[in-house]
C-alpha cells in the first residue's frame, strides 16, 4: 500500500514538475490600420417632425342668450373685446 502512496507523490510531483516549464511569450498582434478623415464644418438647423394636434388651453365659447339671428358682427377674427361681467345683481362690471 505504501508502495502506492509513493509512486502517487512521484508522480504528482513529476507532474508539477512538468507544468512549470517556462512561459512562453505571448504572440504579438499586428497594428491595425485606421483610415482617418477630416470632419467638414458647415451649419446645420435640427428639425424633428411629430404628428399631433396643436390646441389653445384658453377658449371662449360665445353663445346667445336670447332667441334670434345675428345681423352684424363688430369684432373681427383675433381682434381683443371688452369683457362684461354680470353680478348676481344684475348690474355689469368690468
Amino acid at each position: 500500500m505504501k508502495t502506492f502512496v509513493y509512486i502517487g507523490i512521484i508522480g504528482a510531483s513529476a507532474l508539477l514538475l512538468a507544468s512549470c516549464k517556462g512561459k512562453s511569450k505571448p504572440m504579438e498582434t499586428p497594428v491595425p490600420s485606421i483610415s482617418v478623415s477630416t470632419p467638414i464644418v458647415r451649419d446645420i438647423t435640427l428639425t424633428k417632425e411629430y404628428p399631433g394636434y396643436l390646441s389653445s388651453q384658453l377658449k371662449v365659447d360665445l353663445v346667445a342668450r336670447v332667441n334670434g339671428y345675428l345681423r352684424t358682427s363688430y369684432l373681427k377674427p383675433g381682434e381683443e373685446g371688452r369683457s362684461y361681467l354680470r353680478d348676481r345683481t344684475g348690474h355689469l362690471s368690468r
